[in-house]
């Protein structure tokens, strides 16, 4: 009788103990506490719910966190400036090694134009670029 007795208490402990939900306290900032209290006031309030939801819409954004946001943005403007940086010395790179090839393969009496604005066009986009030339430019 004594067993059964114990295993119903504990069973009734462990049923209501698993009942209610688990919450962390909120640890509301200075400015939240006195806002809620603003909007409770003695005469007229509203409910600390209804105050609670006002005051967290009208939460001015707290300055680390807008610090924070900041740093990412400048973080990521550096990565963004490097990235274009590295990209155009590659294709200044890329142009100098069509210009270079084009000047090596060239014939000595008769001259080739390896200017890259105008007559090696199409061999620096398909080579520093990947574009296969169109055919409308395909002379």
């Amino acid at each position: 009788m004594r067993t059964i007795t114990t295993l119903a208490a504990i069973l009734a402990l462990t049923l209501t103990a698993h009942a209610k939900p688990h919450r962390k306290p909120r640890h509301d900032t200075k400015w939240m506490r006195d806002c809620i209290h603003e909007r409770t006031g003695p005469d007229g309030g509203v409910s600390k719910t209804e105050a609670r939801t006002i005051c967290t819409a009208e939460q001015p954004d707290d300055e680390l966190e807008a610090a924070k946001s900041a740093l990412t943005l400048a973080r990521l403007n550096a990565k963004v400036t490097k990235a274009s940086e590295r990209a155009a010395k590659a294709l200044l790179a890329c142009e100098q090694a069509v210009t270079d090839r084009c000047v090596e393969s060239a014939d000595p009496v008769n001259g080739t134009d390896c200017d890259t604005d105008s007559g090696l066009k199409a061999e620096y986009e398909l080579v520093c670029f990947g574009k296969a030339p169109r055919h409308s430019e395909v002379k």
